[in-house]
């Protein structure tokens, strides 16, 4: 795949729906990251309907942010089938059309490393 020369390159997880659509019972994640923080995750209603969401976090009056299961609850009741945690902390953030739509942990945007393979 990489010699083809891709456009994007997705790494995340864990899942956060089982196979029967409910909320997982077990993540392979460090303590860190099983703890409430602030997140970001995909999920999926169909071909070609997918969903995002961002949590806020580590915000105190404002938001403690969420765990995994939590998480995955919120997929369940929108109506998604399948669900991802995406990156969190620092770079849980949502910004559509230059606006930012959630409020960033730590004040200000995280800076963000892209290596773009094969040029």
């Amino acid at each position: 795949v990489l010699g083809k020369n891709p456009s994007q390159i997705w790494n995340f997880g864990p899942l956060l729906i089982d196979e029967k659509g409910e909320v997982n019972t077990s993540y392979d994640v460090s303590a860190i990251v099983s703890k409430r923080n602030p997140r970001s995750a995909i999920g999926y209603f169909e071909p070609g309907h997918y969903c995002f969401v961002v949590a806020d976090g580590r915000q105190e009056g404002h938001s403690a942010g969420m765990l995994l299961p939590e998480l995955a609850q919120v997929f369940i009741d929108l109506g998604c089938s399948k669900a991802y945690n995406l990156d969190g902390g620092g770079s849980a953030v949502m910004i559509f059309n230059d606006e930012h739509y959630s409020s960033m942990s730590n004040g200000g945007a995280r800076e963000l490393v892209v290596t773009i393979l094969g040029e």
